[in-house]
């Protein structure tokens, strides 16, 4: 059963039915569960409904999911044996994929059974281990698919893929996902809890260079190899000034807390752990320098203003991590030493905020997850027999100069070799989950700098509402973002009113047509449209 939580707008319903595919573990952290939960109860404040699905790994979140209201699927306990290998489980797995405890169509089967009791209007995936191949066996379950990814180093089939990440765009996936998505990316988007948008930034700029005295050292919730507490040993050297004062922030399946616990209270620095802060917003607000891990926890600090020394914790973290400190948002370090030094030169010369590069997108994300818009989607085979039966509209027809009424065979068959063509990509357009067109592109050329584009709608009833444009707005930015052409071009009659209409407001011009692309018509039948995107 699906539980809703936070409903703190009655006023605002939705039907929307949300399901997330995400583990923590000693391994894997808490970031990712903890940032699903993020964008769940900004979903479930608007009135969706939200589940987990997690499997049982050592360390994992599952009791406190349960705590915060949503219900929880359990997948069994891992194979430890495959959880800690380094390696991938075979050459055609991700690198991470050892973290998901079991082979990829072993987890896809167990969660196909769980979303068989209750189709989600979304499935969102928030796992390295997770590809195109486990995306594609859960298609037939889910309406749509949400990737939340970091590392844009394998392929995925999904309607939005997210990744926050410092610098990232959205043409390094566009190799990696279908023409149909929706990418997301850089850190306008970061998925920050509403905590912090309720303190509101620190005012950094007005003070200037700020005094060294609240060190605050959070090295992620669950810091399996305890760099915490080296950091603590590495404190307790520094030269502090008068009054200063250190926290510490762990979770509860931290396995090093007891020890932490201990080594603070014999530090000569008056020393705080905090185990399972509610309220980080507040906590880095009153801190003056932070000594931390990378993940989510990052980019709360960049935006609270909060100047940072850091230390990547995972080989993946390590790139974006520089490229992040190259831009001036923290320091890194990366040994015992580099910190002492970094630290005694921060208690010297004093600290300045970072940059702002981070902006609130948690509830922007949800409103798009829930609002009822129109998407282009892989043409289904109920897609293909409702177009045969748009088809023997006469009116239709004729608005996009196709003379004969099509035969059964003859169409399943032109269909059938436009979805192997790879020089074409074809879509279904979709209203609020109802199929209402079709849309394609053509003719791709990056030589010529052009793509073709074209677009109908079925039933008469959904002409006139602005369909045509979003379904128009959304074949634009595929051409744009995902195969990175300059302008598009398309073919229109001249008698069709609406769709020259929509075309001229949306910015096409005519230009002269290609007498042999258009043997088969009278010249004054068509126009040629051009747009530079």
């Amino acid at each position: 059963m699906m539980a809703t939580v936070g409903t703190n707008n009655p006023g605002q319903t939705s039907s929307v039915r949300v399901a997330f595919r995400v583990d923590a573990s000693l391994f894997i952290g808490s970031g990712h569960v903890m940032r699903c939960l993020t964008l769940a109860d900004s979903l479930a404040d608007k009135g969706a409904q939200c589940r987990f699905i997690c499997r049982e790994h050592p360390g994992h979140l599952i009791e406190y999911i349960r705590s915060k209201g949503y219900s929880v699927h359990v997948l069994p306990p891992c194979a430890k044996e495959l959880l800690l290998k380094k390696q991938p489980v075979s050459t055609d797995d991700p690198p991470h994929a050892s973290w998901l405890g079991c082979t990829w169509d072993i987890d896809a089967a167990a969660t196909r059974a769980i979303l068989n009791e209750g189709e989600p209007d979304w499935l969102v995936v928030d796992h390295y281990a997770l590809d195109a191949r486990w995306e594609r066996a859960l298609q037939g379950v889910c309406k749509k698919i949400m990737v939340i990814d970091d590392l844009a180093d394998r392929a995925h089939i999904c309607d939005l893929l997210l990744d926050q990440n410092f610098g990232r765009t959205a043409t390094d996936y566009a190799p990696l996902v279908p023409p149909h998505c929706r990418v997301l990316a850089g850190s306008s988007h970061v998925l920050l809890r509403p905590q912090f948008t309720a303190m509101g930034k620190e005012s950094f700029e007005s003070q200037g260079t700020k005094e060294v005295r609240h060190i605050l050292v959070q090295m992620g919730g669950i810091d399996q190899h305890n760099y915490t507490g080296e950091a603590l040993t590495v404190l307790q050297g520094c030269k502090l000034p008068p009054g200063a004062q250190v926290t510490v922030v762990l979770s509860p399946q931290a396995p090093a807390i007891n020890v932490v616990r201990q080594q603070a209270a014999a530090t000569k620095w008056p020393t705080t752990v905090k185990v399972g802060v509610k309220n980080m917003a507040k906590l880095m607000r009153e801190s003056d320098l932070a000594i931390g891990s990378g993940g989510g926890a990052t980019y709360e600090r960049i935006y609270m203003g909060l100047p940072s020394i850091l230390r990547p914790t995972a080989p993946n973290q390590i790139a974006p991590l520089r490229k992040m400190a190259a831009a001036g948002l923290f320091q890194l370090y990366e040994n015992a030493a580099d910190l002492a030094y970094k630290v005694d030169r921060a208690v010297k010369e004093g600290v300045y905020p970072p940059p702002s590069v981070v902006g609130y997108g948690t509830d922007q994300l949800a409103n798009d997850l829930l609002k009822q818009r129109v998407i282009l989607r892989p043409p289904r085979k109920l897609d293909i027999r409702r177009t045969f039966h748009w088809l023997q509209d006469d009116q239709l027809r004729a608005l996009f100069l196709m003379r004969q009424r099509p035969e059964r065979r003859t169409h399943f068959e032109y269909w059938r070799a436009v979805l192997h063509d790879p020089r074409q990509h074809v879509f279904s357009i979709y209203k609020d989950d109802v199929h209402v067109g079709n849309a394609g592109l053509k003719n791709l050329s990056t030589e010529n700098g052009e793509a073709e584009l074209w677009l109908y709608l079925g039933p008469s009833g959904m002409r006139g509402k602005g369909i045509g444009r979003q379904a128009l707005d959304e074949l634009e930015r595929i051409i744009r973002c995902n195969l990175v052409i300059p302008r598009a071009v398309l073919h229109v009659s001249r008698k069709n009113d609406a769709a020259v209409g929509l075309y001229r407001r949306a910015g096409y011009v005519p230009v002269m047509i290609d007498n042999q692309m258009h043997a088969c018509f009278e010249r004054s039948d068509v126009i040629k449209m051009e747009k530079r995107l």
